[in-house]
């Protein structure tokens, strides 16, 4: 059978959108990620997390959310593997004194 071992181009940027609420701006977020390939971190389409290497690398960072709807975007640049990129992650914000926006 004929065919191409490559399923996914090289050096392709993905980009991944976490859409969360947050009703305490005073509590910062933790989040906790990783990714298949370099990465970028952008709330609210601004950068808070410049090219970070990727896994084994596991980065933990945190932020001040908006009151209200918040969007994450995690752009990763495979130039590894002709596959498609791939990241994990985990948010975290205390709820102590909330409902404060």
């Amino acid at each position: 059978m004929k065919g191409s071992w490559q399923i996914w181009p090289k050096w392709w940027i993905s980009t991944y959108e976490i859409t969360f609420y947050s009703d305490c701006p005073k509590n910062p977020v933790s989040i906790t990620l990783s990714a298949t390939g370099f990465f970028q971190v952008y709330l609210n389409d601004t950068l808070i997390k410049n090219w970070q290497s990727p896994w084994p690398n596991i980065v933990t960072f945190n932020f001040t959310p908006l009151c209200g709807c918040n969007r994450l975007k995690i752009v990763v640049f495979n130039f590894w593997w002709p596959s498609p990129s791939a990241t994990i992650y985990s948010i975290f914000q205390s709820p102590k004194d909330c409902y404060d926006c």
